[in-house]
């Protein structure tokens, strides 16, 4: 699977505007090369999906609780999110990890939930600054991927996406060199071979996030063994992510 382009809107936009947002997009990109999702604000997803009906476009969770059922406050667990026509969710984000001191345990769990109602994951990966500093990229990606993975049998990763996001190029600005993103692409298919086999390795999907813009698009498209991007702030605006959708294409058309 190529040409991966997922909007993580966060805690921005309403309904009101998602539905403006996916009303202009359709006209500007082509939905039969690219593998669209938009991970939308639980209170709009049903909505979303409502609105997507027809359109090859994933509606996406941003998150989900890591149990069944209980008193958690606030909580969503997958069955709700099947309810309300989730495709596919978000697991790890650094956010998550670092607002909400989520652990690879637990993240383990939420694939395990989502997997039973039959929602896709993307499950979210990375090095913060001093992780990468004292040269423990390695280690870091290999304990989350061990993780987060545990219990899960080869067949059920066929609805998995993995995405590496350094954290310190979320939200700061500051991007990873393409070498640095092949190098870690390559580390997370060699431990996927490691824990299971040599042919899930290469056909695993692996998408890159991590300050994406329509500015450094071009040549993040030059990655190899990257298969798609998760993008944040840049996908706000249906243009902008339009915009860095068609600039990957231009760029594989002239290949």
């Amino acid at each position: 699977m190529n040409n991966i382009y997922f909007a993580n809107f966060k805690m921005n936009l309403t309904f009101a505007e998602i539905e403006a947002y996916v009303k202009s997009l359709k006209n500007l990109i082509d939905l039969n090369s690219n593998h669209i999702g938009l991970f939308v604000p639980f209170t709009a997803l049903k909505q979303t999906k409502d609105i997507l009906n027809g359109l090859s476009i994933l509606t996406g969770a941003q998150n989900v609780h890591q149990e069944e059922a209980g008193a958690f406050t606030g909580e969503i667990n997958a069955q709700m999110l099947k309810e309300c026509g989730t495709d596919i969710a978000i697991v790890g984000h650094s956010e998550r990890r670092k607002y909400f001191k989520e652990k690879d345990y637990e993240i383990n769990k939420k694939i395990k939930q989502l997997m039973k109602y039959n929602i896709k994951v993307v499950l979210c990966i990375g090095e913060t600054k001093e992780e990468r500093t004292s040269g423990n990229t390695k280690k870091v990606i290999y304990t989350q991927l061990r993780e987060a993975l545990a219990g899960l049998y080869e067949n059920e990763l066929d609805n998995m996406i993995i995405a590496y996001e350094p954290v310190w190029a979320i939200g700061t600005g500051e991007n990873a060199t393409n070498k640095m993103i092949e190098e870690v692409s390559q580390i997370i298919r060699q431990t996927i071979k490691d824990l299971y086999n040599k042919n899930i390795a290469e056909k695993f999907p692996v998408i890159y996030g991590g300050s994406v813009t329509v500015k450094n698009i071009k040549l993040l498209s030059k990655i190899k063994n990257i298969n798609g991007f998760l993008i944040g702030g840049a996908s706000l605006n249906y243009n902008t992510f339009a915009e860095i959708i068609n600039e990957k294409m231009k760029k594989t058309a002239n290949v």
